[in-house]
């Protein structure tokens, strides 16, 4: 018996109530680290841990008064070493028929060493949790029949679900879109087959808000090979998809930049190259240069250059728009005047397409702005109308709002007007109307005059229809506009 107790760690012991003494084996004293001896409660409690000992005390006394068995896990501080270890101790309530001669007999077993094993177990299993806890993607634990077990911070913040609302969900899981049930279904499939690999798919915020998603399965097997669990990282993909769709937004716009600019660049450039071509041969031959045709082909030389100047500068503004170097220098100036200014740099281009223009404005409209950029404003507008106007007369409107501290420029013509899903698109870049080769230019006149304008704290919008001509409203604050923007 003494070998049996000593291989099991344990040692037995009878504690005689009435005698308030206690009789041991020689094991339990060996692991108590004593020398066999009479030993007594008052012996007994100083041998036990001291932030053990009241929990000893109440266990024993519970033992005592509800005639029930003494069970419970304590630390001693073994006498012979100092070293503090773990005992399981056990008891059962014993006395004679009459009641009398009571008697506690039980075993202590050591089990410190079980008990490192299951610290070290809590804390590999706290660091675990507390590495899923921390990390930036959401994670999920399945078991082996796909029940949620668990899941951790990210997901639950992910998908607005709480820890509480998920755990012990089966499929369809809460964050499943009912649309895409039998996509993900089909995925989780695949994995619980051990088919994985990566599944990009899409789930449900608890707003009902979808977001797509990468998810990364993987799974826990057994020591005979066989699946006990299933874990899984999700990874909101949202702003990666936003950048692939601006990456192919911007790509679709530098295609049909490249495309636009290359024709337009061209036209003006071939002009020019043509005219010049014209020159050289005049001036070889004696006689063939007289003032006239050097003036019409310096005219249409200038036409050119001025053209590609306009086109440059267009790019050049895009630019300064996107680093946040589009600058306005305000100062106090008459809009009536400007806009008189403006129909009359154009009022040729608008005789050659058969369009008349009426200013309608009774007196001088003083406010504080960029008088350069209002030119380039009402130059885009004016233009617009022409190309656009089919020939029919073009109406500007002037109108002063003190009561709103604003002024309005209204810019009507009676053309092709602009559909309703192109309305929203003709303020952004290389974006027109209509396309093909009807209409010239860049696309670039209404997305700087834009800026130009909230640059101002003003707004621009449109109001048209196909058929139905176009009406531009602008409307810029009286005060004066701040010395930069972007």
């Amino acid at each position: 018996m003494a070998t049996a107790e000593r291989l099991a760690h344990y040692g037995s012991w009878e504690w005689d109530l009435d005698k308030n003494e206690l009789r041991a084996s020689d094991n339990w004293y060996r692991i108590h680290g004593l020398n066999p001896q009479p030993i007594t409660m008052e012996k007994l409690m100083p041998l036990a841990h001291p932030d053990d000992r009241a929990a000893i005390e109440l266990a024993f006394d519970e033992a005592l008064r509800e005639q029930r068995s003494y069970d419970i896990q304590h630390r001693i501080i073994k006498q012979d070493t100092g070293e503090v270890r773990w005992l399981q101790a056990y008891g059962e309530l014993s006395e004679d028929k009459d009641g009398t001669h009571r008697k506690l007999i039980g075993a202590s077993q050591d089990i410190t060493r079980y008990k490192q094993v299951e610290e070290a177990l809590h804390a590999a299993a706290a660091f675990s949790q507390s590495l899923i806890d921390s990390m930036l993607d959401g994670f999920s634990v399945l078991d082996a029949q796909g029940v949620q077990a668990d899941v951790n911070p990210s997901l639950c913040q992910m998908t607005g679900f709480s820890k509480e609302e998920l755990i012990g969900t089966k499929p369809p899981f809460p964050y499943w879109p009912p649309e895409e049930y039998e996509r993900i279904q089909a995925a989780l499939d695949k994995a619980l087959k051990r088919d994985f690999g990566d599944f990009e798919l899409i789930f449900m915020r608890k707003s009902g808000e979808r977001f797509p998603v990468i998810v990364s399965p993987s799974v826990v097997n057994d020591k005979n090979g066989n699946p006990t669990g299933y874990l899984a990282t999700v990874k909101d993909i949202t702003e990666r998809k936003a950048l692939e769709n601006d990456l192919r937004a911007a790509v679709e716009i530098r295609d049909e930049f490249m495309s636009v600019a290359s024709h337009e660049l061209r036209t003006p450039l071939t002009a020019l190259h043509l005219q010049l071509q014209l020159l050289a041969r005049l001036s070889s031959v004696t006689g063939a240069v007289t003032d006239r045709n050097i003036g019409d082909l310096s005219k249409g030389a200038l036409a050119s250059a001025q053209s590609l100047v306009h086109l440059l500068d267009d790019l050049l503004d895009v630019t300064r728009i996107r680093v946040g170097r589009l600058k306005l220098k305000a100062e106090k100036m008459d809009l009536r005047s400007a806009v008189a200014n403006a129909i009359a740099l154009v009022q040729e281009f608008a005789k050659q397409r058969g369009s008349v223009i009426t200013l309608n404005a009774d007196q001088p409209l003083v406010g504080s702005w960029d008088p350069v950029r209002i030119s380039q404003i009402l130059s885009n507008l004016l233009s617009n109308a022409i190309k656009y106007g089919d020939g029919k007369p073009i109406e500007v409107t002037l109108i002063e709002d003190p009561s709103a501290g604003v002024a309005r420029i209204l810019v009507r013509d009676q053309g092709i007007g602009i559909s309703p899903e192109m309305q929203s698109k003709i303020f952004e870049r290389f974006h027109r109307a209509v396309s093909g080769d009807k209409i010239t230019g860049l696309g670039l006149g209404l997305y700087i005059a834009r800026q130009i304008i909230e640059a101002h704290r003003g707004n621009i919008r449109v109001e048209s229809g196909p058929n139905e001509g176009s009406l531009f409203s602008v409307e810029l604050p009286l005060h004066p506009a701040p010395e930069e923007a972007s």
